[in-house]
């Protein structure tokens, strides 16, 4: 366990949560993308009673499909624009709705569970896309 943790969300949400473990490694499994790129995923906690890992977040899903075109479009920003973290929460593959679904289904092959939490309330589409995928999630 380490107190660096990549975000004030993450710090207050195990603050929350005390007997969670936080993950410092990445998962021990590769995922291959849509396009067929390799990936690793790292998750942000391990529930060591109930024994299933936790992805935070504390935005909605992007519709992003794959890892390069996530590249593509972070790369065709102006170069004058200061890139801030909406252009990631837009953009980014590491809040894509794909990615997450791929790292759940590789997992779940595996007999691994990872569930996503989501730190604030989501907009009924957002939900009915992640129902549409059979994303594992709740909404704390």
């Amino acid at each position: 366990m380490t107190n660096d943790y990549d975000s004030n969300i993450e710090e207050n949400y195990h603050a929350k949560h005390p007997h969670l473990i936080r993950c410092t490694e990445l998962l021990p499994i590769q995922f291959k993308g849509n396009d067929g790129m390799l990936f690793f995923a790292k998750a942000d906690f391990y529930h060591p009673i109930d024994n299933y890992y936790i992805e935070l977040k504390d935005h909605p899903l992007n519709l992003v499909k794959t890892k390069s075109d996530s590249e593509r479009r972070m790369a065709a920003i102006p170069k004058h624009v200061r890139i801030t973290n909406q252009h990631y929460l837009a953009h980014g593959w590491n809040h894509s709705l794909y990615k997450q679904q791929i790292v759940q289904s590789t997992l779940a092959a595996d007999g691994i569970k990872l569930l996503l939490v989501f730190t604030k309330p989501l907009p009924t589409k957002k939900i009915n896309q992640m129902n549409k995928h059979g994303l594992e999630y709740v909404i704390a």
